[in-house]
Protein backbone atom coordinates (compact mmCIF):
# COMPACT_ATOMS: atom_id res chain seq x y z
CA UNK A 1 0.00 0.00 0.00
CA UNK A 2 2.74 2.38 1.01
CA UNK A 3 4.79 1.67 -2.41
CA UNK A 4 2.16 2.24 -4.32
CA UNK A 5 0.99 5.34 -2.28
CA UNK A 6 4.61 6.60 -3.33
CA UNK A 7 4.56 5.68 -7.12
CA UNK A 8 1.49 7.42 -7.44
CA UNK A 9 2.85 10.72 -6.15
CA UNK A 10 5.82 10.06 -8.11
CA UNK A 11 3.51 9.61 -11.51
CA UNK A 12 1.36 12.86 -10.66
CA UNK A 13 4.68 14.78 -9.84
CA UNK A 14 6.27 13.91 -13.06
CA UNK A 15 2.68 14.84 -15.27
CA UNK A 16 2.94 18.41 -13.69
CA UNK A 17 6.50 18.99 -14.66
CA UNK A 18 5.85 19.67 -18.17
CA UNK A 19 8.83 22.31 -18.17
CA UNK A 20 11.34 19.83 -16.39
CA UNK A 21 14.59 19.21 -17.82
CA UNK A 22 17.24 16.67 -16.31
CA UNK A 23 18.90 18.25 -13.36
CA UNK A 24 22.54 17.90 -14.85
CA UNK A 25 21.97 20.14 -17.81
CA UNK A 26 19.20 22.70 -15.72
CA UNK A 27 18.98 25.96 -17.42
CA UNK A 28 21.82 28.47 -17.39
CA UNK A 29 22.03 31.53 -15.18
CA UNK A 30 24.02 34.67 -14.29
CA UNK A 31 24.29 35.15 -11.50
CA UNK A 32 25.37 32.85 -8.26
CA UNK A 33 25.15 34.71 -4.53
CA UNK A 34 23.92 32.09 -1.96
CA UNK A 35 24.77 28.29 -0.56
CA UNK A 36 22.08 26.42 0.69
CA UNK A 37 22.90 23.28 2.78
CA UNK A 38 20.72 20.48 2.46
CA UNK A 39 20.31 17.27 4.49
CA UNK A 40 19.12 14.36 2.16
CA UNK A 41 16.52 12.98 5.31
CA UNK A 42 13.71 15.29 6.37
CA UNK A 43 10.33 15.31 8.01
CA UNK A 44 7.94 12.42 6.78
CA UNK A 45 4.77 14.87 6.63
CA UNK A 46 2.27 12.29 6.40
CA UNK A 47 2.66 11.48 10.22
CA UNK A 48 2.64 7.74 10.01
CA UNK A 49 2.37 7.30 13.75
CA UNK A 50 1.22 10.54 15.09
CA UNK A 51 4.77 11.68 15.66
CA UNK A 52 7.25 13.18 14.39
CA UNK A 53 9.53 11.15 12.44
CA UNK A 54 12.36 11.25 9.62
CA UNK A 55 12.31 9.55 6.27
CA UNK A 56 16.50 8.72 6.81
CA UNK A 57 19.72 8.63 4.86
CA UNK A 58 20.55 5.05 4.14
CA UNK A 59 23.40 4.77 0.94
CA UNK A 60 26.17 7.12 0.27
CA UNK A 61 26.47 10.08 -1.77
CA UNK A 62 27.64 8.09 -5.03
CA UNK A 63 23.84 6.42 -4.27
CA UNK A 64 22.02 10.19 -4.08
CA UNK A 65 24.03 12.00 -6.80
CA UNK A 66 22.73 9.30 -8.77
CA UNK A 67 19.67 9.74 -7.63
CA UNK A 68 19.70 13.39 -8.54
CA UNK A 69 21.32 13.06 -11.61
CA UNK A 70 18.54 10.89 -12.95
CA UNK A 71 15.42 12.50 -11.31
CA UNK A 72 13.47 14.27 -13.87
CA UNK A 73 13.25 17.63 -11.85
CA UNK A 74 14.91 17.86 -8.59
CA UNK A 75 18.35 18.48 -8.51
CA UNK A 76 21.63 19.36 -6.66
CA UNK A 77 25.17 20.63 -6.95
CA UNK A 78 27.07 18.58 -4.38
CA UNK A 79 26.44 15.80 -2.14
CA UNK A 80 28.95 15.26 1.11
CA UNK A 81 29.01 12.05 2.44
CA UNK A 82 29.36 10.81 6.15
CA UNK A 83 33.23 9.92 5.42
CA UNK A 84 34.01 13.56 3.57
CA UNK A 85 33.77 11.99 -0.11
CA UNK A 86 31.77 14.72 -2.30
CA UNK A 87 30.02 14.03 -5.29
CA UNK A 88 29.23 16.89 -8.14
CA UNK A 89 26.14 16.59 -9.99
CA UNK A 90 24.82 19.84 -11.38
CA UNK A 91 27.61 22.10 -12.24
CA UNK A 92 27.45 25.57 -10.59
CA UNK A 93 26.88 27.52 -13.75
CA UNK A 94 23.43 25.65 -14.25
CA UNK A 95 20.10 25.78 -11.44
CA UNK A 96 19.32 22.62 -9.64
CA UNK A 97 16.05 22.57 -8.50
CA UNK A 98 16.64 22.06 -4.75
CA UNK A 99 15.20 24.65 -2.71
CA UNK A 100 11.23 26.18 -3.53
CA UNK A 101 11.60 30.08 -4.80
CA UNK A 102 15.21 29.59 -3.57
CA UNK A 103 17.10 27.80 -6.83
CA UNK A 104 17.21 30.81 -9.00
CA UNK A 105 20.51 32.42 -8.05
CA UNK A 106 22.10 29.56 -5.34
CA UNK A 107 24.03 26.51 -4.85
CA UNK A 108 22.80 23.25 -3.34
CA UNK A 109 24.94 20.45 -1.43
CA UNK A 110 23.11 17.79 0.04
CA UNK A 111 25.16 16.11 3.13
CA UNK A 112 24.12 12.59 4.12
CA UNK A 113 22.68 12.67 6.55
CA UNK A 114 19.34 11.71 8.99
CA UNK A 115 18.67 15.90 9.86
CA UNK A 116 17.05 14.65 12.42
CA UNK A 117 18.66 16.62 15.38
CA UNK A 118 20.01 13.55 17.22
CA UNK A 119 22.29 12.11 14.42
CA UNK A 120 25.55 14.04 14.74
CA UNK A 121 27.35 15.69 12.33
CA UNK A 122 31.30 13.89 11.87
CA UNK A 123 33.94 15.63 11.59
CA UNK A 124 34.92 14.13 8.15
CA UNK A 125 31.55 15.48 6.60
CA UNK A 126 32.10 18.64 8.28
CA UNK A 127 35.84 19.34 7.10
CA UNK A 128 34.54 18.32 3.28
CA UNK A 129 31.77 20.52 3.35
CA UNK A 130 33.95 23.62 5.17
CA UNK A 131 36.47 23.05 2.03
CA UNK A 132 33.61 22.78 -0.38
CA UNK A 133 31.59 26.41 0.77
CA UNK A 134 35.15 27.83 1.10
CA UNK A 135 35.93 27.15 -2.68
CA UNK A 136 32.18 27.40 -3.72
CA UNK A 137 32.08 30.90 -1.77
CA UNK A 138 35.82 32.26 -3.39
CA UNK A 139 34.81 31.32 -6.74
CA UNK A 140 31.28 33.13 -6.71
CA UNK A 141 32.50 35.68 -4.01
CA UNK A 142 29.53 34.72 -2.13
CA UNK A 143 29.32 36.54 1.63
CA UNK A 144 28.84 33.84 4.63
CA UNK A 145 25.67 35.27 5.55
CA UNK A 146 24.63 33.98 2.53
CA UNK A 147 25.35 30.43 3.43
CA UNK A 148 22.19 29.43 4.96
CA UNK A 149 20.32 26.12 5.97
CA UNK A 150 17.60 24.76 3.82
CA UNK A 151 15.19 25.99 7.16
CA UNK A 152 16.15 29.58 6.97
CA UNK A 153 14.54 29.89 3.21
CA UNK A 154 11.69 27.52 3.61
CA UNK A 155 9.14 28.66 6.08
CA UNK A 156 6.57 26.31 5.50
CA UNK A 157 4.64 24.03 7.87
CA UNK A 158 3.00 20.71 8.58
CA UNK A 159 0.58 19.21 11.17
CA UNK A 160 1.61 16.04 13.80
CA UNK A 161 -0.90 15.20 16.21
CA UNK A 162 -1.30 18.26 17.98
CA UNK A 163 1.68 20.22 16.82
CA UNK A 164 3.16 22.31 13.75
CA UNK A 165 6.08 21.66 12.78
CA UNK A 166 8.31 23.01 10.29
CA UNK A 167 8.77 20.89 7.17
CA UNK A 168 11.99 21.74 6.15
CA UNK A 169 14.50 21.71 9.43
CA UNK A 170 17.89 20.57 7.17
CA UNK A 171 20.50 20.70 7.80
CA UNK A 172 19.39 19.92 11.77
CA UNK A 173 19.01 21.60 14.38
CA UNK A 174 21.68 20.28 15.95
CA UNK A 175 24.29 21.43 12.80
CA UNK A 176 27.17 23.51 14.09
CA UNK A 177 26.04 26.74 12.37
CA UNK A 178 28.87 28.85 14.57
CA UNK A 179 32.17 26.31 14.32
CA UNK A 180 31.43 26.27 10.49
CA UNK A 181 30.69 30.06 10.19
CA UNK A 182 34.05 30.54 12.38
CA UNK A 183 36.08 28.34 10.17
CA UNK A 184 34.88 30.19 7.04
CA UNK A 185 35.90 33.28 8.38
CA UNK A 186 39.57 31.78 8.86
CA UNK A 187 39.06 31.02 13.11
CA UNK A 188 39.55 27.22 14.09
CA UNK A 189 37.42 24.81 13.79
CA UNK A 190 37.28 21.17 14.88
CA UNK A 191 37.15 19.30 11.74
CA UNK A 192 39.34 17.13 10.00
CA UNK A 193 41.13 17.88 6.68
CA UNK A 194 38.66 16.89 3.35
CA UNK A 195 39.35 14.81 0.68
CA UNK A 196 39.94 17.13 -2.79
CA UNK A 197 36.39 18.27 -4.60
CA UNK A 198 35.81 16.89 -8.19
CA UNK A 199 34.24 19.15 -10.68
CA UNK A 200 31.03 18.94 -11.60
CA UNK A 201 30.71 18.35 -14.93
CA UNK A 202 27.10 16.87 -17.02
CA UNK A 203 28.70 13.29 -17.75
CA UNK A 204 26.36 10.61 -18.31
CA UNK A 205 25.94 7.75 -15.57
CA UNK A 206 26.87 4.49 -17.52
CA UNK A 207 23.33 2.34 -18.08
CA UNK A 208 23.84 0.33 -15.72
CA UNK A 209 23.27 1.93 -12.61
CA UNK A 210 20.02 1.58 -11.51
CA UNK A 211 17.45 4.25 -11.12
CA UNK A 212 16.52 5.17 -7.25
CA UNK A 213 12.80 5.08 -5.82
CA UNK A 214 13.25 8.43 -3.45
CA UNK A 215 12.05 8.06 -0.19
CA UNK A 216 8.99 9.47 1.65
CA UNK A 217 10.88 13.27 2.01
CA UNK A 218 12.06 13.41 -1.56
CA UNK A 219 8.10 12.39 -3.27
CA UNK A 220 7.14 15.19 -0.91
CA UNK A 221 9.22 17.74 -1.93
CA UNK A 222 8.94 16.97 -5.84
CA UNK A 223 7.99 20.25 -7.41
CA UNK A 224 7.54 21.87 -4.20
CA UNK A 225 10.29 20.82 -2.25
Amino acid sequence: MRLRRLLGCIAALAHTATNAVATTSGAPRARTDTIIVHAISGPLQECPRGKLEFSGAPGDAKRWKTFFDRHPFLGIHYVVDRDGRVEASTPEHRKANHALGASESSIGIEMVHNGDGIEPFGPAQLGALIKLLRDIAKRHNIAVDNIKGHADVDSRTFKCGSQTHKGRMDPGANFPWAEVRAALQGQPAPVAAAAPIPTASATALPAAVPVLLEPPRLVERGLVR
